[in-house]
């Protein structure tokens, strides 16, 4: 009988073992997909002064995917941390637009540009 109870233990805790050990594999395996999944983009915009990157930077900060969000108001360079099963740089440059600012290649959204502060203008458009 106390045999028997030796053997259903050794089973249990090797069992417990297994378990304990196929679980951390997974865990182990999730975090450097993650990890993976997460690029950074730099992104030209026409942004001018302070204003103009709380504005950007607070509004992309609210969008699907995006991590972190720097930018550089005297080269007017966006860097965006992101996670790339959620958004990619065409989303973000796009997003950027819509906010009213140049992004690379794209031009602003014209009516969010019209209602951007003077000093967030172009200084063509000022």
């Amino acid at each position: 009988m106390l045999s028997i109870m030796r053997k259903s233990m050794r089973t249990i805790i090797m069992v417990i073992l297994l378990l304990v050990i196929i679980m951390s594999l997974v865990f182990s395996q999730e975090t450097k997909n993650d990890e993976l999944n997460i690029k950074s983009v730099s992104i030209k915009t026409s942004a001018q002064c302070d204003l103009c990157k709380d504005r950007i930077e607070k509004n992309l900060s609210k969008q699907k995917g995006i991590l972190n969000v720097n930018l550089i108001v005297e080269t007017a360079m966006c860097e965006v941390k992101y996670d790339s099963t959620l958004t990619s740089p065409d989303d973000i440059r796009k997003e950027i637009t819509f906010i009213g600012y140049d992004a690379d290649e794209l031009k602003a959204n014209k009516r969010a540009y019209s209602k951007l502060p003077k000093c967030c203008k172009k200084p063509e458009d000022r």
